[in-house]
């Protein structure tokens, strides 16, 4: 026997037959286009040629069909695009994710430059309960909405969520831009919120799921790349207003396009992922969107590591793609699932065998053992409860023991980044800044956001090369280190006369530091330490831990600065900045060039 891997064998050992490999002819069906459909005598006229985004058998006429996507796939006539062999590639649909992180950092940012003009609009003091409501009711309102978006992620999908959590996003901005009383503000600022809790958790986990794993990093930090932008647009869209004091109303309006352009790309362009179409629907849904996102090489690579690390559904997948062949249907049905007989033409068959040609290079180097993934199949599946491994599990289980890892390090990630001052350090850097003789608060706060953008572009290039795992521990010893120089900044008698320009100097290191790891890594390891079964419910619940403890620094930060002075607290976020990185030391495991299904088995294997 070489040592050669040629191809795949059954239960007798017998070689499986390249064109009778259950993954060639998924594959091959799902990089064929799909064939002009036929109007029926009572469809309307130009009912043959259905909006791509509309899939076969589903409902045509309703508000989610024909607005919000059509269909649970997003996936349709058009077929696949560009990419290698036949993908659309991950960049647009990944791009459409991100407006979702842009509206995030727009609306978080926007309040920040326009609530004393809209508070002078609205005869409103600044030191009212009413104010006090435009600025927490989204941080509350957030908190629920994080739950919501994974509720929506797993039973609606990742998309549906998305187009959904526009719509709060597009109501709170008119309801805020149009508001004549305080209450206005405060309902429209409290969809915001809702929209902001779906979004904070939706978009790192699409990424995830839809990127390939060398560059998953990368990807996921491009989420939090967006929410940088995001607070720097809003404060760019509020330079206008030491002119045009009613300028707040249009900054308002602005926050609109960001959820618009979310929705629409959702609809018409990104598909769903192919992690959630197997959990859900079938493996030749969850091809065909391989396929669209990665090409026929790619979406190979998908379904390997995803039937390896769910033996169950492969195989009853793969029981299913073969009744369908013995029934003679056609490639584009053993794709899509369905049992048309339909006879394909000449163009039909042109394009199978170009497909099977890609496909066939690429099965002939590969076979369905993976030995990372395959080695505790066994176990996993027997501790898991059985069938019920391979779908969506309810909230409650995130308290069985097999998840408790994956629990307790997603929440301890959030709490340790809030309670590490960061939300502290940007409210205190305006008086900062003014104490140093920056007349302008807004001026003050562009250069922070450019620092930050430049940190996470930094962070972006960096998370898959130097990892995760270092680039958290670096983060969080600069930023401790930071605190620190900030606390004996405005304590120490003898540096007095310089604690101006050394705030400065301490806040800009805190959020370059900040930046370039605490930031954007907890959203991208958070959808990477779940398994898929209740990825979507434990990337929520992280999300929702994550805004209370945002809530509770931005009550707890004034009256404690009242108590201990500023330089107090500030050497207790850097008590805790130490902490974290002994905690990402001991307990957060190293992601970097492993796929979701190998972190999965590496997390259960240490529970």
């Amino acid at each position: 026997m070489d040592g050669g891997d040629d191809g795949d064998c059954d239960d007798d050992g017998e070689l499986i037959p390249e064109e009778d490999h259950p993954f060639h002819k998924l594959i091959v069906a799902a990089s064929l286009p799909m064939p002009p459909r036929q109007a029926t005598p009572t469809a309307p006229p130009g009912a043959g040629t259905e909006p791509f985004f509309c899939l076969a058998g589903e409902p045509k006429g309703s508000f989610f069909n024909c607005v919000l996507g059509g269909g649970s796939y997003g996936l349709g006539r058009r077929g696949v695009g560009k990419g290698r062999h036949g993908g659309v590639g991950v960049a647009l649909p990944v791009l459409f994710a991100c407006c979702g992180a842009l509206s995030f950092g727009y609306h978080v940012s926007v309040i920040n430059a326009s609530l004393s003009f809209l508070l002078a609009d609205l005869h409103q003091p600044a030191t009212s309960m009413a104010a006090s409501l435009v600025v927490s009711a989204p941080l509350a309102l957030a908190a629920v909405g994080a739950p919501l978006g994974g509720w929506l992620a797993d039973a609606a999908g990742r998309r549906r969520a998305f187009q959904i959590a526009a719509l709060p996003f597009v109501a709170g901005s008119l309801l805020s831009a149009a508001a004549s009383a305080t209450w206005h503000m405060v309902i429209g600022r409290a969809l915001v919120g809702v929209g902001l809790g779906v979004v904070s958790g939706t978009v790192p986990l699409y990424i995830s799921e839809v990127t390939p794993t060398p560059s998953r990093g990368s990807w996921g930090a491009l989420g939090q790349l967006s929410t940088s932008i995001g607070v720097f647009s809003a404060l760019l869209a509020g330079l206008p207003l030491e002119q045009h004091h009613s300028w707040w109303r249009g900054m308002f309006l602005l926050g609109c396009v960001p959820p618009c352009l979310l929705l629409l790309g959702m609809a018409l362009v990104a598909p769903e992922t192919p992690r959630w179409l197997l959990l859900h629907h079938s493996m030749q849904a969850a091809a065909r969107a391989a396929v669209i996102l990665r090409g026929t090489e790619g979406a190979e690579e998908v379904l390997l590591e995803l039937t390896s690390a769910h033996p169950a559904l492969a195989s009853h997948h793969a029981c299913a793609i073969e009744s369908h062949s013995s029934a003679s249907a056609t490639p584009l049905a053993l794709a899509l699932g369905s049992h048309s007989t339909e006879k394909a033409g000449s163009h039909h068959s042109l394009a199978s065998a170009s497909a099977s040609a890609s496909a066939s290079a690429s099965l002939r180097a590969r076979t369905l053992h993976t030995p990372l993934l395959s080695s505790s199949s066994s176990s996993s599946n027997s501790s898991s409860g059985g069938s019920n491994s391979n779908c969506a599990l309810p909230p409650a289980s995130l308290l069985h023991p097999r998840y408790r890892r994956a629990v307790l390090l997603g929440a301890s990630l959030f709490a340790l980044q809030q309670f590490a001052g960061i939300n502290a350090v940007v409210y205190f850097s305006s008086h900062v800044f003014r104490a140093a003789g920056f007349s302008s608060g807004i001026g003050a706060s562009v250069l922070i956001a450019l620092f930050k953008l430049s940190a996470v572009l930094l962070a972006a290039r960096l998370v898959d090369s130097a990892g995760r795992k270092p680039l958290l521990m670096l983060s969080f010893l600069g930023m401790g280190c930071s605190m620190c120089f900030l606390s004996a900044a405005l304590s120490l008698p003898f540096l007095q006369p310089h604690a101006p320009v050394l705030s400065i100097i301490g806040t800009i290191t805190y959020v370059t530091a900040f930046s370039c790891g605490v930031g954007p890594i907890p959203s991208l390891l958070l959808p990477e330490i779940f398994p898929l079964q209740v990825r979507a419910t434990g990337v929520a619940f992280s999300m929702a831990v994550h805004w209370v403890c945002n809530f509770c620094v931005g009550c707890f930060f004034l009256p404690a600065t009242a108590v201990v002075g500023v330089s107090g607290v500030y050497l207790f976020f850097g008590a805790v900045c130490f902490i974290s990185m002994a905690f990402v030391h001991s307990f957060v495991i190293e992601t970097k060039g492993l796929s979701l299904e190998e972190i999965e088995k590496i997390l259960l294997q240490k529970n």
